[in-house]
């Protein structure tokens, strides 16, 4: 039942109400959950607001047994008088003048006394008459004698449970187990057995319990400790005479403990949205970062509703992150009214907002970042919703409705600040990019990926730009030519644009300042193609993975690239030939040498040149225990190693115990379980992977390989 009661009517009315609304329910008293509380007659005519029931609270109904009349004489026998109970005599010497003698307070009725015992947590049943536990015999820390005999206990023995005395009819609180010391010495746990011995000692000295431990006593543990290890040591000395190699010892990893942020942000979140505890206090003086940490993780446990988001009405929250939450609607969005500080804000994949459920966005008049990507269901109307944010300096529309039409009227009146503009896999055309030189003269970023772009002449006087992602519109080499010259392009992509020559593309843009790019036509880009490259020294990323036509001569184009921090040479034709090409490259953090024909040499030859090297890819190489004894040691930097697939072996392995890794594959190699096994001894590696492993055949390892082993 829900009821409201007011603040001052006593808790009597509440009983009356419920019992008028089911007058068959029998004798019952309420009982609040937390704080924990029983309210009994005494309590019926206290004020709600006394009790602490304000605002609101939750109260159960417990039906309370009949009380039990007391047990009577058995008929033709009369009921003796209870004996007489002196009162406490004061000790000798003092004088009970001026003082009052202690009265032993009246029985509680037994309902009380169940009740009393209940809420204390203590079972109404006689004192336990063993402890909880049975232990067995145990077993000694150090080897003892064979023959000696186990100490028999006979349960028999055990002293007899005294009865509860009733000191003027009240019984008596019954015994915890624990607490429990039988002649003042008795320790609380029973031990049948023998238990574990530290050390060894006469055997007189177990006759006197207090002197049983000695000046020796705290070194027992110690001392039996170091034996153990003593004991294993000449047993893996015996197993190495024998030739039997010894169990790997994993190492002990600590479990991942949550730091004390999660744990609080857990369970606050638990206390608002629980449905018994009924949380309406506002959140309105918490600081902006922590009730962003609240409402991300609401987010990520799905737990963010219309309702919850009213608790932190008030609150300067300046971000709002709703990426792919299933229940991002247009009730939600309208709760956004009330966070006017709001500066980023992002609906990434939100298919259920419409247009209409953007016109709070009027009202976010602080609004700098928004993205609105892959809400399918935006259409052009939408765009006059954002007309009014003048400081918005992010926008992206991936994904969505919109057309050149809503484009070009929403561009007419841009703000001034707006410097990124993203539109991939929309509708637009040349009709908007015309119209950007002259609306958004200051942008630096524009991403049209998957459109049907085909012209970029307009692009051409936007001297601001500094990125631009082309990648699968209709751009061909003609196109290019119109961004040949241009003063502030820095990052320029590629991929998957009509080109006929790859080559004849990359000397178009030769002559551009570029510190990022990703090629066209990945199989039409030849070595001829690469030497236009050499002019692009500020390049700090390229990824050649695929190209299948390049070989150790295109790759030798790349020496002047010394700032190169990335490099994809996967799935191409490159050899050790064309390795020393790369020795130049300093900087060099990640490399990618995944199905080329390299082998242990010529690699172990070039990263050892490379001592920023981080991440380094030799899948399906010829490469084998050589590379690691002679090449991957002296890389301190190293933190990730790809070898599936390689010729790697447990010989292997041992050297690379030297390395600080954090992540090292090696599927389809040759190590075996116990050298994996091995491998984990190593603290700082935190991933290892070895599926199918195989067993290296004769012709599958290099003479150079058994030269090492």
């Amino acid at each position: 039942m829900r009821e409201r009661f007011p603040a001052d009517a006593p808790l009597r009315s509440v009983v009356e109400h419920i019992t008028g609304r089911h007058p068959s329910l029998p004798s019952f008293s309420l009982l609040q959950g937390f704080p924990r509380k029983r309210f009994g007659e005494a309590e019926l005519a206290c004020s709600l607001r006394s009790l602490g029931l304000t605002p609101n609270a939750a109260l159960c109904i417990q039906t309370t047994p009949p009380e039990t009349p007391q047990e009577t004489s058995p008929a033709g026998h009369s009921a003796e008088p209870p004996p007489c109970v002196a009162p406490p005599q004061p000790p000798p010497g003092q004088d009970m003048v001026g003082e009052q003698v202690p009265v032993i307070p009246p029985p509680l009725p037994n309902q009380l006394w169940e009740e009393a015992v209940n809420y204390a947590g203590i079972p109404g049943v006689p004192p336990l008459r063993r402890g909880s536990h049975d232990w067995g015999q145990g077993q000694r820390l150090v080897p003892g004698d064979a023959e000696d005999p186990p100490i028999d206990v006979d349960m028999d023995q055990e002293g007899e449970e005294e009865p509860l005395h009733m000191p003027n009819g009240m019984p008596r609180l019954p015994f915890f187990p624990e607490n429990r010391m039988r002649g003042g010495f008795e320790p609380w746990q029973r031990w049948p057995g023998q238990g574990n011995r530290l050390r060894e000692g006469p055997e007189e000295e177990a006759a006197d319990p207090e002197n049983a431990g000695g000046p020796l006593a705290p070194a027992a543990a110690g001392q039996a400790a170091v034996e153990r290890l003593q004991r294993a040591a000449q047993q893996e000395d015996r197993h190495a005479n024998q030739g039997q190699p010894s169990p790997p010892k994993r190492p002990f990893r600590a479990p991942s403990v949550p730091s004390l942020c999660a744990l609080a942000i857990r369970a606050t979140v638990h206390l608002m949205t629980a449905p018994s505890m009924q949380y309406s206090s506002s959140l309105a003086g918490l600081t902006p970062e922590l009730a962003e940490l609240l409402l991300n993780h609401m987010s990520h446990e799905r737990l963010l509703h219309p309702r919850t988001l009213e608790l932190f009405f008030g609150c300067p929250i300046q971000k709002f992150v709703l990426n792919s939450y299933p229940y991002s609607t247009n009730e939600l969005l309208r709760q956004l009214r009330a966070f006017t500080a709001l500066k980023h804000l992002s609906l990434v994949n939100s298919p259920l907002i419409t247009d209409s459920g953007l016109c709070i966005l009027s009202t976010l008049v602080k609004l700098q970042y928004l993205n609105l990507a892959s809400c399918s269901k935006l259409t052009d109307s939408c765009l006059q919703h954002i007309t009014g944010l003048k400081n918005l300096c992010f926008l992206s529309l991936d994904q969505t409705k919109v057309t050149d039409a809503g484009m070009v009227l929403y561009l007419q009146s841009v703000p001034s600040c707006l410097s990124q503009l993203s539109l991939n896999q929309t509708a637009v055309t040349e009709t908007t990019l015309a119209v950007l030189p002259t609306s958004v003269p200051q942008l630096r970023l524009l991403s049209i990926k998957q459109t049907k772009v085909k012209d970029l002449t307009a692009l051409a006087a936007m001297s601001s730009l500094q990125t631009l992602n082309l990648d699968g519109t209709g751009v061909t080499e003609a196109s290019l030519e119109h961004l040949a010259t241009h003063p502030a392009l820095t990052s320029l992509t590629l991929v998957g644009i009509p080109v006929a020559d790859g080559s004849h593309a990359l000397q178009i843009i030769s002559g551009l300042k570029l510190t990022r790019i990703t090629l066209p036509g990945r199989h039409s880009v030849t070595d001829s193609g690469l030497s236009f490259l050499s002019g692009l020294t500020l390049l700090s990323e390229l990824d050649l993975t695929d190209y299948t036509q390049v070989t150790d001569q295109g790759v030798s184009h790349l020496s002047t690239l010394t700032r190169l921090k990335k490099l994809s040479l996967s799935n191409t034709q490159v050899t050790d030939a064309g390795l020393p090409s790369l020795r130049c490259m300093q900087e060099l953090q990640e490399l990618c040498l995944d199905r080329t024909a390299v082998t242990s040499r010529g690699v172990a030859d070039l990263i050892t040149c490379l001592p920023h090297l981080q991440v380094l890819g030799l899948a399906s190489t010829q490469v084998g225990d050589n590379v690691v004894r002679k090449g991957l040691i002296r890389c301190s930097q190293l933190v990730k190693l790809n070898l599936s697939r390689t010729r790697i072996t447990d010989h292997g392995l041992k050297f690379l115990k030297q390395i600080h890794l954090a992540q090292v594959n090696l599927d389809g190699t040759g190590v075996s379980l116990m050298g994996i096994a091995s491998l984990l001894s190593c603290t700082n590696i935190n991933s290892i992977r070895a599926s199918n492993t195989r067993i290296l055949s004769p012709d599958d390892v290099s003479d150079e390989e058994l030269e090492a082993q």
